[in-house]
């Protein structure tokens, strides 16, 4: 058995780049025995799967495995509405045992252990995080925001950023953040844009500041006006991490109630008992001006994402 898989030993992977788990033999009568034991928040899940070879070749999709594990485990984590936030994730994982098997009998093998992250990213290696190279993933994020508004931005670093430069165009200030340690290595940083709003302008050219000698452009932001009402969405996006959509437009609640009774009579008196009550509140909310495509691509990642919090 030949290896020809796009998994390789120590490299972070998304889970929706399309890769495959690929051999290739000159045997016949074999088939492909895949054992996946993965490592998320603490808990581990192994599992083997047989693949048969055709035209001498075998090949395991296993992203859409990985994907269910990652999404059922998330937690939201703390973030504050007045202040900066670093959160940390764990990555999943993966040792994967790839055996050829003749009935029960391997004739090769080949073993790798990797990482993965939910969503579609270029491929990342373990030596160039430990070089010191930061990734920002391309989480959507929407360029026009309100001055209650929050921004997040998710990044792969064996190292956490501790200032970030806010740059108005006529001057540029340091805004200090959290200290914080983590040993993981995917993390998001939550900005609430009170914080940094400049009395020069509205518009803030923002750059995330990792020691001296290190840094990762964010981009420029916008501050409008806070629309009709205010409101904040949390959610789980296309990574894995948490993003925080700002709706601006109004906000409607519905309360619809219903009750059960049971009727029963005692001496020509009728007496009623509630058995059930329900009570359903349903809420609506513009989402404002949408004035970017980063703002669809929000809301098309929240209204896909597994875990909302409003």
């Amino acid at each position: 058995m030949i290896y020809t898989g796009d998994y390789t030993a120590a490299n972070i992977y998304g889970t929706s780049n399309g890769f495959k788990i690929k051999a290739t033999t000159t045997d016949t009568d074999t088939f492909l025995s895949v054992k996946l034991t993965v490592n998320f928040n603490g808990e581990e899940w192994i599992h083997t799967f047989e693949v048969p070879f055709f035209q001498n070749k075998a090949e395991l999709y296993i992203e859409n495995y990985i994907h269910s594990i990652i999404t059922q485990k998330f937690s939201v984590p703390s973030f504050f509405v007045n202040d900066y936030k670093i959160n940390s994730y764990d990555l999943a994982t993966v040792k994967m045992e790839v055996s050829e098997m003749k009935a029960t009998v391997s004739v090769s093998a080949h073993v790798s252990t990797f990482y993965m992250v939910l969503g579609n990213f270029v491929t990342v290696s373990q030596s160039a995080l430990t070089s010191g190279n930061i990734y920002t993933l391309p989480s959507n994020q929407s360029n026009y925001v309100s001055e209650n508004g929050m921004l997040s931005f998710t990044f792969l670093s064996l190292t956490l950023p501790d200032t970030l430069t806010v740059n108005d165009g006529v001057t540029s200030s340091i805004k200090t953040l959290p200290t914080v340690t983590s040993s993981k290595k995917l993390h998001t940083l939550t900005v609430p844009v009170e914080k940094i709003k400049s009395g020069a302008s509205d518009s803030l050219l923002l750059r995330l500041n990792f020691g001296s000698n290190s840094y990762a452009e964010l981009g420029t932001f916008n501050i409008q006006y806070e629309g009709i009402d205010h409101n904040l969405i949390a959610y789980q996006n296309e990574f894995g991490t948490l993003s925080v959509m700002e709706l601006t437009g109004e906000l409607q609640t519905d309360e619809q109630y219903k009750e059960s009774v049971f009727r029963h009579s005692n001496n020509k008196k009728v007496s009623l008992t509630p058995t059930k009550i329900e009570i359903k509140k349903m809420y609506a909310i513009n989402t404002g001006y949408k004035r970017d495509d980063s703002k669809y691509e929000m809301l098309r990642s929240l209204l896909k994402s597994f875990n909302r919090y409003i």
